[in-house]
């Protein structure tokens, strides 16, 4: 009987074989194995700040309201109750552990944030969280949950965090300009103690830039400016216009200024990063 010959591979060829296998078997490694201390992103700017010129032309163009549209006050604060609504559920109280590594490892803050994305990604403030360490959150239901900073952006003193497990709310960002004049309100948890307070005012400016704080922060460009009140842990809280959106991160106030080795009180005055310069925080391009 006639027998089939057999095809014999060359060792070689095992041995080519042998190779791809072992490097598919990395590479698919290396994409399913999480990173266990994940090192935050360092958000670099590479457009321009935009001027207040720039803004206040932005704020013209886009807005689609009508500055003609009048409201009563029973109106205006029912307006500022639905605004407030839409939005308290999705803020946040965020607090640093105390041996967290940061760059003031003994001073315990608690600030504010808001939650922008189902995943559980939130806006705080890089002065309440530092580039690193752990941190403690507390959603709006009350309960904690830890919080790790996946993006820093240095230039603007904002972080992005990662919060564990679900969380009740997320804030629509606005995707108009806001304008001089507009009513606003601010949500956060002022003085370490009071979480989700509301405090109300309008807009003062656009495109201008908040001095530096007590000498320990670097001056912010582009910001917003307003009169509604924020203290020590408003910090990373949502700015909100009447229909319930958030137009801006409060970064702070600004109390008292010194002119000549004389204290000067400054009221009304402070600021907001507004949403148009936060795409490459939230990883959108600018």
């Amino acid at each position: 009987m006639e027998q089939h010959a057999r095809r014999r591979i060359p060792l070689g060829g095992f041995g080519l074989i042998l190779i791809i296998v072992i490097a598919l078997a990395v590479a698919v490694g290396d994409r399913v194995t999480p990173e266990t201390d994940p090192t935050p992103e360092f958000v670099i700017h590479e457009a321009i700040t935009p001027t207040a010129t720039e803004l206040r032309e932005q704020s013209t163009a886009v807005r689609g309201r009508q500055l003609s549209e009048l409201l009563t006050d029973a109106e205006q604060s029912e307006k500022q109750i639905e605004a407030v609504a839409a939005v308290a559920p999705a803020v946040i109280s965020v607090q640093r552990s105390s041996n967290a590594e940061t760059d003031n490892p003994s001073d315990d803050r608690v600030g504010s944030g808001v939650i922008i994305d189902s995943s559980g990604l939130a806006i705080a403030s890089l002065r309440t969280t530092g580039s690193d360490g752990e941190l403690t959150v507390v959603l709006s239901t009350g309960e904690s949950a830890k919080a790790t900073i996946v993006r820093v952006d240095e230039a603007l003193q904002l972080v992005l965090l990662q919060i564990e497990g679900e969380t009740p709310a997320v804030a629509s960002l606005a995707t108009e300009s806001p304008r001089s004049g507009e009513r606003v309100l601010a949500i956060g948890t002022p003085l370490g103690d009071f979480s989700s307070t509301v405090t109300a005012g309008v807009v003062g400016a656009i495109g201008v830039t908040m001095p530096s704080v007590n000498g320990d922060t670097e001056t912010i460009a582009g910001v917003l400016q307003h009169d509604a009140a924020t203290n020590q842990g408003n910090e990373g809280g949502p700015l909100i216009n009447l229909d319930g959106e958030v137009i801006g991160i409060d970064l702070g106030s600004i109390s008292t200024t010194v002119q000549d080795g004389q204290d000067e009180i400054a009221q009304g005055w402070s600021f907001a990063v507004p949403v148009a310069l936060l795409g490459p925080l939230i990883g959108q391009s600018e």
